[in-house]
């Protein structure tokens, strides 16, 4: 009823603002394709909020400078195609890892992670994401390596390194993805090969 309402309201509202997380959510109406697709953004408790119900969620974008970790239940999402965990205004995300559950999201067509810090590695359950077509790290500045199974992904076509200072050699494999499109001609990569490291120019489309 309206007074439950409002004190439920009041409730939410009690705790401090800085702590909430906010989610931009696309969400369809319909089990059609077809269907009606509404955006709505909601500020939550990164401790509260549980979408695994929500398994027509299409877009999930994550603003927050407290969030270290996303939730298991993320792999339930199944119906998502865009993933997007960014910072929030001046404040970097403390983002330390993604969960194995990522790897469930079969549908997953775009990964972006910008401004966490403090991530080190991409689980090699990112390898599993067979729809990826787009996979952009900016900011992500401890991030050292990228897991060779992402080798795999065979459909991917963009695949954006901006500000990933601790990431010294982009791994051979890269310019091996068939579908991959970059915006210059050239890539200068340092490449170890056995235990020895060169240093090579190839050429790309």
């Amino acid at each position: 009823d309206e007074k439950k309402g409002r004190e439920e309201q009041s409730e939410a509202g009690s705790g401090d603002a800085a702590e909430l997380v906010e989610l931009r959510l696309r969400l369809r109406k319909g089990w059609c394709r077809y269907a009606d697709e509404t955006e709505e953004i909601v500020r939550v408790r990164p401790d509260a909020v549980d979408l695994s119900a929500h398994t027509g969620v299409r877009a999930l974008k994550v603003r927050s400078w407290r969030l270290e970790a996303l939730p298991a239940w993320l792999g339930e999402l199944t119906g998502l195609t865009e993933l997007r965990v960014t910072n929030s205004g001046f404040h970097s995300c403390p983002l330390r890892e993604l969960p194995d559950a990522v790897g469930q999201l079969a549908n997953l067509r775009t990964l972006e992670l910008q401004g966490c810090r403090e991530l080190t590695a991409l689980p090699d359950a990112v390898s599993r994401l067979t729809a990826l077509r787009s996979l952009e790290l900016r900011e992500c500045r401890k991030l050292a390596a990228l897991p060779d199974g992402l080798a795999a992904l065979t459909g991917l076509e963009d695949l954006l390194l901006m500000g990933c200072w601790a990431l010294r050699e982009v791994p051979a494999w890269v310019t091996a993805l068939p579908a991959l499109r970059v915006p210059f001609e050239e890539w200068r990569l340092r490449v170890r090969k056995g235990g020895a490291e060169t240093e090579e120019t190839v050429r790309v489309r």
